[in-house]
């Protein structure tokens, strides 16, 4: 209770409800705050009276009946209390970052609108005039809103996420957040963390996407502990092309997104253009046109803020590659390995020629099908080829797998059967063949050029898989 105002602060989350441990008090502890379940007995702990009726306004989706629209349920969701109420209302932004955070991973991510939170002033209830008036609380005044006269959905982005959830708290990572925010709020990696919630709203007004870059570039500097005296592009750059030294592109990469970030947030001066190096016209043109910018920034920034929070991992510890490495190296590499596919497919006579190199020589072709079973995915070509070039691929790898076969076995017929889609340039026929996947199983062993080629040609009818269904 607030004795110079005689009310009650609260924070409510209408479309995110937690799900409580089994045998366990209903109740999570972050920081100073308290995250409860959203019924009568938590709003009569916390203000004395039951659940306010206003909260009402907040509804599920409504479902389409014969006689037209009903409304939707009412909303529950998740009460935010803390018995120190200036630290909820100086932290709230915070806290709100920090529930997101444990409650997604980069294979469940949900969006930042799931996370909606609305602070409220309440009366005593013995003194609630009337218990249905709410006065919501917004940067350009209060609105004193009614279940009687208003219900509100919630944003698309919502539909069909609003279920209980689990909060990640024994993993290390979350277990050193939640210190942390404990006893040091505005720790650089607190900050990080609100940058990062900050660019995951799925609306493109509410966040467009060059905002959210700048976001994801605020959050690796304070993840990375960048100075700001030192934070310049080139070692922004340098730092993170250091930390995911995956790929050749990755500093020029990473150049590009400072660039962005700059161009947004400062501009250019008055009366001038933009005054980039030749160097940095050419990382920001990498990161521009490299198209799965959304999933590869969302997965990176928060690997580096996790491993940061893990900052008594020994050094040089043998790994493998984690999610945002492999991915970044698919979306800096494709390009380049196709390029490389397509020169030696497409060459004059290129079916005689890979069918008389020497071993030596036949590791170039070894390379460029290990490389698009491992490291590629067409999403990341950045000018998607036409189907005539894809066509005089395929009929180069039908030519040598008909050779190699000797023009027999299961093997040939489906060679042979590539080289006749690819003849006619039939599209739909050769997504049906990708679909049934006979050659999922060719890896490209280097002691095995029938293989090698299996795989290659596989990897190439990939491109004629319009959903995205066939899967390594």
């Amino acid at each position: 209770m607030d004795p110079t105002t005689d009310t009650t602060f609260v924070a409510w989350m209408p479309y995110f409800a937690v799900a409580y441990p089994e045998g366990h008090p209903k109740e999570i502890v972050i920081g100073k705050a308290r995250l409860l379940p959203d019924n009568d007995d938590s709003w009569r702990a916390v203000t004395g009276g039951p659940r306010p009726r206003f909260l009402d306004i907040h509804r599920d989706f409504p479902t389409l009946t014969s006689d037209g629209l009903e409304v939707g349920q009412p909303l529950r969701g998740t009460l935010i209390y803390s018995d120190d109420s200036q630290w909820l209302q100086q932290h709230l932004d915070s806290l709100t970052a920090v529930v997101f955070m444990l409650a997604t991973t980069d294979r469940q991510p949900l969006p930042a609108e799931c996370f909606t939170t609305y602070p409220f002033r309440l009366k005593p209830r013995s003194k609630q005039v009337d218990d249905d008036l709410a006065s919501y609380i917004s940067k350009h005044g209060r609105a004193i809103e009614s279940s009687q006269a208003l219900n509100l959905t919630p944003p698309l982005a919502v539909r069909a996420l609003l279920k209980e959830r689990r909060l990640i708290t024994r993993e290390r990572w979350a277990a050193a957040l939640l210190d942390m925010f404990a006893t040091k709020p505005y720790d650089r990696l607190i900050v990080a963390t609100r940058q990062y919630f900050r660019s995951q709203f799925s609306d493109l007004f509410t966040s467009p996407p060059d905002e959210d870059n700048a976001r994801h570039c605020s959050a690796l500097e304070a993840a990375l502990g960048i100075n700001r005296d030192k934070s310049s592009a080139d070692h922004f750059a340098r730092e993170l092309g250091e930390r995911f030294n995956i790929s050749p592109l990755s500093e020029t990469f990473f150049l590009g997104l400072y660039v962005a970030r700059s161009r947004y947030v400062h501009g250019a001066p008055t009366g001038s253009t933009l005054g980039l190096t030749e160097k940095e016209t050419a990382a920001l043109a990498l990161f521009e046109s490299t198209t799965r910018k959304t999933q590869l920034m969302r997965t990176l920034t928060r690997e580096v803020i996790e491993t940061a929070l893990l900052a008594d991992l020994p050094a040089g510890q043998p790994r493998f590659a984690t999610t945002a490495e492999c991915l970044l190296n698919q979306c800096l590499e494709s390009d380049g390995i196709w390029q490389r596919a397509k020169r030696l497919l497409t060459s004059y006579e290129a079916a005689k020629r890979i069918i008389a190199m020497s071993d030596e020589e036949f590791s170039v072709v070894s390379a460029i099908a290990a490389d698009m079973r491992r490291s590629f995915e067409w999403h990341d070509v950045r000018e998607q080829p036409d189907h005539g070039v894809l066509c005089k691929t395929l009929r180069t790898c039908a030519i040598v797998l008909g050779d190699l076969t000797q023009s027999s076995g299961p093997v040939y017929e489906h060679s042979n059967r590539i080289g006749l889609l690819a003849d006619s340039c039939d599209a739909k026929e050769l997504e049906r063949w990708i679909h049934e996947d006979p050659w999922h199983s060719a890896w490209p062993n280097r002691d095995n050029r029938t293989t090698i080629l299996q795989s290659l040609a596989r990897s190439i009818t990939k491109a004629f898989d319009r959903h995205g269904i066939v899967k390594d």
